[in-house]
């Protein structure tokens, strides 16, 4: 399975950005608090589906693990994690500027 999900690492915040523009917001997300990290991502969730996508049927369950939650809730289901990579923040679509994981899971 390969999932990019809008995720961080609790361990080492959003990871590295590959867009120069967005590497200082990247530094000031990685310099927040947990819960304020949990914060924007909901916050982002919400403006893309609500306000972008003008929808009220996307379920909005705005509930986010961190990378090494994924780790934990994939192995649990008998997919281990083979690969990861932080993409840090990324732009498009409407949700802006969200940091985004790839993470490749595989049977065992």
């Amino acid at each position: 399975m390969v999932l990019v999900e809008e995720t961080f690492s609790a361990v080492s915040g959003c990871g590295n950005s590959s867009e120069p523009a967005l590497q200082s917001a990247a530094a000031k997300f990685n310099e927040m608090v947990r819960a304020d990290q949990l914060e924007f991502l909901r916050f982002t969730d919400w403006w893309g589906n609500r306000i972008m996508k003008g929808s009220d049927d996307i379920p909005l369950p705005m509930t986010f693990l961190d990378l090494e939650q994924w780790h934990g809730l994939l192995a649990d289901t008998g997919l281990p994690v083979t690969h990861d990579h932080l993409l840090g923040l990324m732009s498009g679509g409407g949700h802006l500027a969200t940091p985004r994981a790839l993470i490749v899971a595989a049977r065992a």
